[in-house]
């Protein structure tokens, strides 16, 4: 399981650099929908910070109940930083009845909030 988790935080990597933002990190979340489709989106430029310009919030928009959800923040120097969602989030994916949130710490660790 831990492969296929870090994989799919190489995804979220690709997502978060498509961006060509010059900001301390960039955020990517990929879905993976209870079909096995994935769905893909990054954080947007913004001076305040707002929920709708959050990747895990822009992600859980384009999804149906019981996906799965990680999230990796990049660092300028290319390297994970730590991605928890905020509160807001949280509250958008327990809307939306998201089963698990993975997301980055570091290069060698992640962690998992449980929401149903």
């Amino acid at each position: 399981m831990s492969n296929k988790i870090w994989n799919r935080f190489a995804e979220c990597r690709i997502e978060a650099i498509k961006r060509d933002d010059r900001r301390h990190h960039r955020l990517g979340a990929v879905a993976e929908r209870a079909d096995g489709t994935l769905v893909k989106a990054c954080n947007g430029p913004t001076r305040l910070p707002k929920r709708e310009m959050h990747a895990e919030y822009r992600v859980t928009k384009k999804i149906d109940y019981d996906a799965i959800i990680y999230v990796a923040r990049v660092l300028n120097n290319g390297k994970y930083g730590m991605a928890m969602p905020c509160v807001n989030c949280i509250k958008a994916m327990t809307s939306k009845r998201v089963k698990k949130v993975y997301f980055t710490i570091d290069n060698r660790n992640y962690g998992v909030i449980t929401l149903q």
